[in-house]
């Protein structure tokens, strides 16, 4: 599993990949949780899209808004 943050302007800002192997069965769900090594500053209050790719290649996108 892999988790991207990307800025609005579609811009990668930080990333992790991890080591978990599992495979999700429909309607089942898995708890990631990661430190996203950032390579830029992450602004509080603003806006970032968190991409989640499986080992698959099966991805999802959620927008956050930072504390």
């Amino acid at each position: 599993w892999s988790v991207y943050l990307y800025d609005l302007n579609g811009t990668m800002v930080g990333y992790n990949v991890t080591n978990i192997e599992s495979i999700l069965r429909p309607g089942s769900l898995l708890q990631i949780n990661t430190t996203v090594s950032n390579t830029m500053t992450i602004a509080s209050g603003s806006y970032y899209d968190v991409k989640v790719v499986s080992p698959v290649g099966t991805f999802d996108v959620v927008r956050v808004k930072t504390s």
